[in-house]
C-alpha cells in the first residue's frame, strides 16, 4: 500500500522540492491519516529520519485531497443538572438539549 501511495504522489507531482524522500513523506501522511496527532506522527517518523510536526502538517495538507474523508453526522446532546434546596429538601433538576436547540427532556428528582 505504501508503494502504491508513493507512486501516486510521484505521478501527481505533489511535492516540488524533495529534501526528504517521498517515501518518508508518504509514510508520515499515512501514519497521520490513521488518527495520530502531528506530534505523535513526528515522534514515530524520527526513528527513520528527523522531521518536525510542522513538516508533517504541510505534507498532509498538500495531499489532503487524495483521501475521500466523509464526515459522519454527529448527534450532540448537552445535559445540565443542578441541585436546588426547597424547604430543607434537596431537589435535582436536569435538562437535556439537542445541539440544534430543541428541548429533549426535563426532569426532577
Amino acid at each position: 500500500m505504501v508503494k502504491q501511495f508513493v507512486e501516486l504522489l510521484r505521478e501527481k507531482r505533489i511535492f516540488r522540492w524533495n529534501r526528504k524522500p517521498v517515501d518518508t513523506k508518504a509514510l508520515a501522511i499515512l501514519i497521520y491519516q490513521t488518527g495520530l496527532s502531528y506530534r505523535k506522527t513526528k515522534k514515530i517518523l524520527n526513528i527513520l529520519e528527523k522531521s518536525s510536526h510542522e513538516s508533517v502538517r504541510k505534507w498532509y495538507k498538500k495531499c489532503k485531497g487524495l483521501f475521500d474523508v466523509k464526515r459522519r453526522a454527529r448527534r450532540a446532546v448537552a445535559v445540565d443538572e443542578t441541585k436546588v434546596k426547597i424547604e430543607n429538601n434537596q431537589i435535582y433538576i436536569w435538562n437535556a438539549i439537542y445541539f440544534l436547540g430543541k428541548m429533549l427532556e426535563r426532569g426532577m428528582l
